[in-house]
């Protein structure tokens, strides 16, 4: 078990591989950082687990989904498979239709049979591939102003990044939507017509940041404080508007966090 998790090791960047064969046995011995290795190379962290049948549905259809990908990315059969890895075609059917997972061992010699990393492999990846995720760019323009009514929150395009930013972001490609902003209270960071990208899983306030809101039918996109009773306060960077208070426990205020705004971009 030493060899795998020394491969791994030597592929985060945060280690020097000088100091891999050393840090090794220490790694090996520790489950919090097997589990750190495994979520880095988007392993299923179940994999530590030596009954293998103790793996959770989810966990069994990502590993099977993985593999029905890889075969046919590969333009290999079961039996191409079984005879590289040296066992029964019956076991790669098992291990595509669920009924069985294999160890980490194992799974091992798979992924290096069908010639990909464990990163590649679970993430269906491979390394000529750029990283990159599309975020959907929504139709509804919320304003850097007194409130739009534009909230039509149909498809508007594709906008692509590199998932390590979206990462870094703390967000996912599901999570994170892009806004053309309208007005200028937000003046000087933001203008009528920047792009913006709005994190819709991160809706708790921390003071001084810009969100996305809603207030009844109308969108903005405001600086937000927080004040003693529940008060928040929408404040605009442009000193021409005033700071609007609201009573968050008061129902019929009727505010919604849809996100903190994480990115901008401005077009000349």
């Amino acid at each position: 078990m030493v060899k795998i998790w020394e491969q791994l090791l030597v592929r985060i960047s945060c280690l020097k591989c000088s100091k891999v064969k050393q840090r090794a046995s220490f790694f090996t011995k520790n489950v919090y950082f097997k589990k750190k290795i495994l979520v880095h190379f988007k392993i299923p962290v179940d994999y530590l687990i030596t009954n293998c049948k103790q793996l959770t549905m989810r966990d069994k259809l990502l590993f099977t989904e993985a593999l029905s990908f890889w075969l046919d990315k590969k333009k290999m059969t079961q039996s191409d498979l079984a005879e590289r890895m040296g066992v029964n075609k019956n076991t790669i059917s098992q291990y595509k239709t669920g009924s069985r997972t294999p160890p980490l061992d194992t799974l091992e010699l798979l992924v290096d049979k069908l010639g990909v990393s464990f990163a590649e492999f679970f993430s269906r990846k491979d390394g000529s591939e750029p990283d990159i995720v599309f975020i959907e760019r929504v139709k509804a323009k919320p304003r850097a102003g007194t409130g739009g009514m534009e909230t039509d929150f149909g498809y508007g395009g594709l906008y692509s990044f590199h998932s390590s930013f979206i990462v870094r972001k703390s967000g996912t490609e599901k999570s994170m939507k892009i806004f053309e902003v309208a007005g200028d209270s937000m003046f000087p960071t933001l203008v009528d017509g920047d792009l913006i990208m709005v994190n819709t899983a991160e809706c708790d306030v921390r003071t001084g940041r810009v969100y996305l809101l809603r207030i009844g039918e109308e969108l903005m996109v405001k600086r937000l404080e927080t004040r003693p009773g529940g008060v928040l306060l929408l404040r605009s960077d442009n000193p021409d508007y005033e700071d609007i208070p609201v009573n968050r426990h008061d129902e019929s205020a009727d505010v919604e966090i849809l996100g903190r705004m994480v990115w901008s971009c401005r077009e000349y």
